[in-house]
């Protein structure tokens, strides 16, 4: 079976491999790229106690910022999500599953 994935890049990760260990024909073409916005101020936010990252792409766009997410609490969507903070050198106070 031929079969074309168009989710964007870092996401889904291993559909492709099991898709084509399973004899699949994968082609990955994605229609959707996710990069941050440069020279976003966080200061309008920076009041707010918690902050809530619903996905890596959001977690990531704030790391790369810099070091102003780290005086609040992190709350993330999913295993992945708060994997990109502990990447970071922290760990997520809380985590909620994926839905």
């Amino acid at each position: 079976m031929r079969i074309v994935l168009t989710h964007s890049e870092g996401r889904l990760l291993g559909l492709e491999e099991g898709l084509r260990a399973m004899g699949h024909w994968v082609k990955h073409l994605p229609l959707v790229r996710t990069r941050p916005i440069e020279d976003v101020s966080l200061v309008s936010v920076s009041e707010c106690p918690w902050w809530l990252f619903t996905s890596q792409s959001a977690a990531s766009a704030v790391l790369a910022l810099g070091d102003a997410w780290r005086d609040h609490k992190i709350a993330v969507v999913g295993g992945v999500t708060a994997g990109v903070f502990e990447k970071a050198g922290r760990r997520a106070d809380l985590i909620s599953p994926q839905t």
